[in-house]
């Protein structure tokens, strides 16, 4: 019995040595993984970066929806360009006596504005010659109390008038440069008789005492479906004019058999216009720095208004715009004998190059339509 307590015990702590022996080995491989796991931890951190950088990425183009985000109203703005007796006269109404005589050895200038004039040097006799409008169309989305801001540049010029004018007074000092700013646009219309009368202190104090374009407004424009709020003031359109330095022609039409029409800008032009007696011609379009036989250009079909509103709107304009464009110019551009001997369009990037328009928020739809007429 005594041998069988030996034996028993002695199994007994055998079974107890095996079954301590596998925790040494499972310590001696913990410090395995232990090792391991440290080895791990050192390389992590060499990959952290990658993983961190992934939201940066993503985040990126957020700044540039923003940007971009685009209102639901549209600019439109009309006017035309004369280019008469050396001078070029940019306007939208026509003049209401005859261009004078260039002065002799004084810079042709580019003029924008009814009323304008023509100018040589220092010397400069009025002439009424129109305005470029500018008119903002709010959309069915449109949020009204959005603020907008329009700003235009005369490359290389002076402005001359401006409507509305600051806090509806005076003309401001003019530079090359005019912002209209905390503009309110309705889609409710307001009447052409907002225009300010002849005697307001905005047609008062423009400096060369012409006659005021804004004042013209009421005479030809058709029924605006917008109503503008600047400060106090209520308008259908922004009103702009002023002159541009020795502009030189942009078309250049040559006489003869083989007559030709060029293109001297880097911009398209068309359509445009011609005669020979009492044909009217038509020129779809000039490419940049090109040049067309006159002889390639086709006849007339219809009266120069309707053909011109056809065009008119096939830039962009709406009805309405394009029948106050005809009104505008009837009694001189569009009835004969014709006082031009070219009658064109620039494209939107030629208007850009002459007169740069900035508007804030940006809008879904800018649609810029200026004519040009050589005299």
């Amino acid at each position: 019995m005594q041998t069988l307590r030996s034996f028993l015990m002695f199994v007994l702590l055998c079974s107890l040595t095996v079954s301590c022996e596998p925790p040494k080995k499972e310590k001696s491989g913990t410090g395995e993984a232990t090792a391991k796991a440290a080895q791990v931890e050192e390389v992590a951190p060499a990959e952290e970066p990658v993983v961190a950088e992934e939201p940066v990425l993503a985040e990126e183009p957020v700044p540039e929806a923003e940007e971009t985000a685009v209102a639901d109203f549209s600019v439109h703005e009309w006017g035309l360009s004369r280019y008469a007796a050396d001078q070029l006269l940019v306007s939208t109404s026509p003049p209401k006596r005859e261009l004078p005589a260039p002065l002799e050895d004084k810079p042709p200038r580019l003029h924008l504005g009814h009323g304008s004039g023509l100018s040589n040097g220092g010397s400069f006799a009025p002439v009424p010659v129109g305005k470029p409008l500018v008119m903002i169309l709010p959309g069915e989305k449109f949020d009204r109390t959005t603020e907008i801001s329009v700003k235009v540049e005369l490359v290389g010029g002076t402005f001359r008038e401006v409507w509305p004018t600051p806090q509806a007074g005076a003309q401001p000092e003019h530079g090359s440069a005019y912002t209209w700013t905390g503009i309110r646009a309705q889609a409710e219309p307001c009447g052409r008789e907002l225009a300010p009368a002849v005697g307001h202190e905005a047609c008062t104090s423009i400096a060369d005492k012409g006659l005021c374009e804004a004042a013209e407004m009421g005479t030809y424009l058709s029924p605006v479906p917008s109503c503008l709020s600047v400060g106090e003031v209520r308008t259908p359109a922004l009103v702009y004019n002023g002159s541009v330095p020795g502009a030189p022609a942009p078309l250049v039409l040559t006489e003869g058999d083989e007559a030709t029409l060029e293109n001297r800008t880097a911009h398209v032009f068309g359509p445009v216009y011609l005669h020979q007696g009492a044909a009217l011609l038509r020129v779809e379009s000039l490419e940049a720095n090109g040049k067309v036989d006159v002889a390639m250009a086709v006849p007339f079909d219809g009266e120069l208004k309707a053909v011109l509103k056809r065009d008119l709107l096939a830039k962009g304009l709406t009805e309405g715009e394009a029948d106050s464009f005809v009104a505008a110019w009837s009694p001189d551009v569009l009835r004969q004998p014709w006082v031009w001997q070219v009658f064109g369009f620039y494209s939107p990037e030629g208007v850009e190059a002459i007169a740069p328009m900035r508007v804030t928020p940006q809008p879904k739809e800018v649609v810029r339509v200026m004519a040009v007429t050589i005299e």
